[in-house]
């Protein structure tokens, strides 16, 4: 069964204490901080099998693991967390490691680690059972704490099967079927994790890296194109285009797909925001040149995608 929680069930004075009380009895040693006058997060939280998995939405806050209130613990513990929207800063044996939309990392739960979350953001996480996926990875400790981009297509499945956990959790889940599927979770992260283990460093795939995450930084940027990327990065237009071919993708496609991407997220997850803002804030100065471009992306107008999801 999934249960829901919200801020909104504090008063004002105590919405954070009410957060860090649910957030420790959930992963033990969780604790969070924000400055911001008027915190607000909701969760929803569900116990699958034996793994314990979590929606957080909240506006920012800083989230940090502090081993010293975990104790011993039986098992080790892995922790996974799916950025579904905003972006992050991720930090666990001295790495720094930025997360944007549709980017993962694996972490060790008995290990202190952090992350910096400045903005409105939604996550998926999920703890598990080290001994569930350490023996088919090799070099396990390697990958931990690494980010595993959005790009690659095993990060991609994982996350539309966790999506599609939790819209079926919602409706009619049949509970019998949870081993099964916690199964096929634990499936679904070793195949990140040996994909991310198996792509060689060279020179492209660190070009395409930098582009992304220049991507990210600027995507509400109007004026982001590649011929900026290329200067940006300090390249030649064409080496960058050269680079990110080997990623079966151009430039320009990228840009497209991740600015489509923010909107549909933007459009479901900010329902205050009219057309024109989710526009603007994806990096489009013409509000119908959006409109047809969303269309073109998904077949569907943005309003119309609004109400269907």
């Amino acid at each position: 069964m999934i249960e829901c929680f919200s801020t909104h069930e504090s008063t004002t004075d105590c919405k954070l204490d009410y957060w860090n009380e649910l957030l420790g009895e959930t992963y033990v040693g969780l604790v969070a901080d924000s400055k911001w006058p008027h915190f607000e997060a909701q969760m929803h939280r569900w116990h699958l099998a034996d793994m314990t998995m979590i929606r957080p939405k909240s506006s920012a806050v800083f989230v940090a693991r502090r081993p010293e209130q975990i104790g011993n613990q039986d098992t080790q513990k892995l922790i996974l967390h799916v950025m579904h929207s905003g972006q992050c800063e991720l930090t666990q044996r001295d790495r720094k490691t930025p997360m944007h939309m549709g980017d993962m990392v694996v972490c060790a739960s008995e290990e202190h680690y952090s992350i910096d979350m400045a903005d409105r953001h939604e996550m998926l996480v999920l703890e598990l059972d080290r001994s569930t996926i350490g023996e088919r990875v090799p070099n396990l400790d390697d990958r931990l704490a690494r980010c595993m981009r959005g790009s690659q297509m095993s990060v991609r499945m994982l996350h539309t099967f966790l999506l599609t956990l939790w819209r079926e959790g919602a409706t009619q889940f049949d509970c019998g079927l949870s081993r099964d599927y916690s199964e096929i979770l634990a499936d679904l992260l070793v195949a990140c994790l040996r994909e991310e283990a198996r792509v060689a460093p060279s020179a492209p795939a660190a070009l395409f890296d930098r582009m992304c995450d220049a991507v990210e930084r600027r995507i509400d940027d109007s004026s982001l194109s590649p011929h900026s990327l290329a200067e940006e990065l300090g390249v030649s237009l064409r080496t960058l285009q050269g680079a990110v071919a080997e990623q079966g993708t151009t430039p320009n496609s990228y840009m497209v797909r991740r600015r489509m991407e923010l909107a549909a997220r933007k459009l479901t997850t900010d329902r205050v925001s009219n057309i024109t803002c989710v526009a603007y804030d994806c990096g489009f100065s013409d509000s119908a040149y959006f409109s047809r471009r969303f269309r073109d992306f998904f077949g569907l107008s943005p309003s119309r995608y609004r109400s269907l999801h």
